[in-house]
């Protein structure tokens, strides 16, 4: 992500070790690595480690102000030696802020 013009020479959506517009940004929530909001104006973008529902502005919101989100996911295991899958629905998944990696830098919300 960057908050300028990129130029020309390095932008190819074709060219091997070139980068590609993916998305012009009006505003971005960015909670902890892999876990952001992108309001694109027209459309909107999100990205959540872990869980792949769907989740809204304020969920992202409220994750940056320090909430855990209680949601429900769908886990998919396999027997190999049985030739069997097991599907286990509605179990539970807390979502919450860590740092274990980056120091946080916030500015505003």
């Amino acid at each position: 992500m960057i908050s300028g013009q990129l130029p020309e020479e390095y932008i190819s959506s074709t060219v091997l070790g070139k980068m590609k517009l993916e998305h012009t940004i009006k505003e971005g929530i960015f909670v902890m690595p892999k876990v952001y909001y992108l309001d694109c104006g027209d459309s909107q973008v999100y990205k959540c480690k872990g869980y792949p529902g769907d989740l809204t502005r304020a969920d992202f919101e409220g994750l940056y102000n320090g909430e855990t989100l209680d949601l429900k996911v769908t886990k998919r295991s396999k027997d190999r030696v049985e030739g069997k899958v097991f599907i286990k629905s509605d179990l539970p998944y807390k979502l919450k802020v860590s740092f274990n990696k980056r120091e946080k830098v916030f500015d505003s919300l």
